[in-house]
């Protein structure tokens, strides 16, 4: 008994590894999508960027609005990933016949990580908007 319950533990842990190592991959793969979604948005808004900056609008407002949206973006995205994870969990036990499990801490988990990943994502095309020179962008 004492070999059959050390292997559930195992199994177990292993299991949790692996789950735990996915998303760490899927969450690095959004955040590249994310971030190259966000430059390409930049690079399609530069004459709007341009226009902002050359009526008085300071770099540090533009990283701040840019920085801002992806961390909007994130929190969307974590909400979301969350939504599908808790309804995932609830679908699986209730085809076996199990009793769901859920912490409320592995909630915020998701959530801080999406917000994160969407600040860390919007980094570099931030600092590509607030940097372009509004006369080069205006001229096209």
């Amino acid at each position: 008994m004492a070999d059959l319950r050390n292997l559930s533990i195992g199994v177990s842990t292993d299991l949790g590894a692996l789950v735990s190592v996915m998303s760490l991959v899927l969450l690095v793969l959004a955040s590249l999508s994310s971030a190259t979604a966000m430059y390409l948005s930049v690079q399609s808004r530069a004459a709007e960027i341009a226009l902002r900056r050359a009526i008085g609008a300071s770099r540090m407002v533009t990283w701040r609005m840019f920085t801002f949206e992806g961390l909007t973006i994130g929190v969307a995205g974590g909400i979301a990933g969350c939504a599908v994870g808790v309804a995932g969990v609830l679908l699986v036990c209730a085809l076996h016949g199990w009793t769901p499990v859920l912490e409320a801490g592995i909630l915020g988990v998701g959530l801080a990580a999406g917000a994160l990943s969407g600040v860390v994502s919007s980094i570099y095309p931030a600092l590509v908007a607030a940097n372009a020179s509004p006369a080069e962008a205006i001229r096209g």
